[in-house]
């Protein structure tokens, strides 16, 4: 039995870790392809949730992208 610690405290009981053997590979998880497509949902997943959250919260919505245009028209002409 080994046990771990994590920076956050946390430890870990009963877990062998192997340090010669590779971990996963990204690759192995998703086919060729895939990340794109996984990109692209979630793309519309996050953009399909900003428009409801803009629908339901106008005003806001509107004062959220005034501050951020504020913000950025003074980070801009430094």
């Amino acid at each position: 039995m080994s046990t771990t610690s994590h920076a956050t405290g946390v430890h870990v009981a009963d877990l062998d870790v192997s340090r010669d053997e590779p971990g996963p590979s990204v690759e192995s998880e998703h086919t060729a392809g895939a990340p794109e497509a996984d990109l692209a949902e979630t793309l519309e997943q996050n953009l399909r949730k900003v428009r409801e959250y803009v629908e339901k919260n106008p005003i806001q919505s509107a004062a959220i992208a005034f501050a951020a245009g504020v913000v950025l028209s003074s980070l801009l002409r430094r």
